[in-house]
């Protein structure tokens, strides 16, 4: 079963929270596999108090989608960015958008943006 790896996702290992897609296998559409979709798929450290999120909504349903989250600071219900996908290569695009704009958003941080 080939699972979806951090590595594939461009991804620091070493920041991983928690990582549920080992129990998923990307040979097989997302929708097959809603027994296994939860809210709480994978969380990740982007930098000091920003955070990857990804999950399925709604939770354990073929009709759901991957909801993809950049948070700053605890900050759900505003995060830096939201993104939606259906497949795993949507997925694999969601997640690349959300960490460059994490980057970013970071960066504009730092420089003393609002």
């Amino acid at each position: 079963m080939p699972a979806l790896e951090p590595h594939e996702l461009n991804l620091d290992a070493s920041k991983i929270l928690f990582w549920k897609f080992s129990e998923l296998d990307v040979a097989v559409a997302p929708q097959t596999q809603a027994a296994k979709l939860t809210t709480d798929l994978a969380q990740v450290g982007l930098a000091p108090g920003v955070l990857l999120d990804i999950g399925w909504y709604p939770a354990l349903r073929d009709d759901g989608e991957f909801v993809v989250l950049v948070v700053r600071e605890g900050e759900w219900e505003t995060p830096i960015a939201r993104f939606t996908a259906t497949s795993w290569d949507e997925l694999r695009g969601a997640v690349a958008k959300a960490v460059v704009l994490a980057k970013v958003s970071e960066l504009d941080r730092r420089k003393g943006s609002p």
